[in-house]
């Protein structure tokens, strides 16, 4: 399984932000959690649904150009 995949939703959402202990261990922290309890801090993962999910943007130096003729 891919890292991606491990973390669900929260892979690619704008309120998610990967944290890094001391220790080395990765941890995902919802930033909506600031804002609205009805969000966890740390979600259990892989987050499969979520009314706060709001995908990001794609990156423009990685998206795929493609032309027609």
């Amino acid at each position: 399984m891919t890292r991606a995949a491990a973390r669900g939703l929260c892979a690619d959402c704008t309120s998610a932000e990967e944290i890094t202990s001391s220790k080395g261990s990765r941890f995902v922290l919802c930033r909506l959690s600031y804002s609205d309890p009805r969000f966890p801090r740390y979600p259990r993962l892989p987050v499969l649904a979520c009314g706060g999910y709001t995908p990001r943007p794609p990156d423009p130096r990685t998206a795929s150009t493609t032309s027609t003729s």
